[in-house]
């Protein structure tokens, strides 16, 4: 299958669809399982903070500015994300760089949010070979069908759903095996909010791949400032700039 890319240097716009068969969402369709996911709101226990403290890896004591504006950002643009299937207002932009929370580690990985079809397109045509999903299915803005139109592309897909309450070692198992599987091949790894993807590939790059933990970090940053199960996820060898 031929699929040509976006048009580069055109304009990103935000387009209304013609009148929708409307049925409004409620704000608890817009803001119910998927708000509890995001990284704003500190929900531990004051037991659980000290317990962060004396394990060296409360990241409310030494959370930078940066990673706080940018979890403000990456908040913002999952609600975006949100009114746009919700709602006839959308946001897919012309180019790569439009996808949200797009972050680019290396020459052959990528990480984002959720991308729309539209975007897995541009996603083949600029060379992907593998998609790596970390969104559990029933997760509120999860692309319906999302196997079949990447293996329609000309992809691999892989499926680790990642339970952003509790994200587990075996997740993380799945996705080094999984990694190293794509070795060598440009692979794009997504979730809803680039979230769970970004602490993932900061755990493969500096425990799998040996890279300083403070150069990885600035990546994680750039998305959001891990708190609570995930800042014990990427344990306390992290180090901010």
């Amino acid at each position: 299958m031929s699929v040509s890319g976006p048009a580069e240097g055109s304009v990103n716009r935000l387009t209304r669809v013609d009148r929708p068969r409307f049925a409004a969402a409620s704000p608890r369709d817009l803001l119910g399982c998927g708000a509890a996911e995001l990284p704003i709101k500190d929900r531990r226990t004051k037991r659980q903070r000290h317990l962060d403290v004396a394990s060296g890896c409360d990241n409310h004591r030494v959370t930078s500015r940066r990673g706080l504006l940018n979890s403000i950002g990456t908040t913002g643009g999952y609600l975006r994300s949100l009114l746009a299937k919700h709602t006839p207002l959308r946001f897919d932009g012309s180019q790569i760089g439009d996808i949200y929370n797009y972050l680019q580690i290396n020459e052959r990985l990528a990480t984002s949010g959720q991308p729309t079809s539209c975007q897995f397109e541009w996603i083949a045509a600029a060379g992907y070979a593998t998609v790596i999903n970390l969104l559990p299915a029933d997760s509120e803005n999860s692309l319906a069908g999302e196997p079949e139109l990447v293996a329609e592309l000309g992809m691999r897909y892989v499926h680790i759903p990642v339970d952003f309450k509790a994200p587990r070692e075996q997740d993380f198992e799945r996705f080094a095996a999984a990694m190293s599987e794509a070795r060598g091949e440009r692979t794009w790894v997504h979730c809803a909010a680039n979230a769970r993807v970004s602490a993932f590939v900061y755990r493969y790059r500096t425990a799998v791949e040996g890279e300083e933990p403070s150069v990885a970090f600035r990546d994680v940053e750039q998305i959001w400032q891990p708190y609570g199960v995930w800042a014990r996820f990427i344990g306390p060898g992290k180090r901010t700039g």
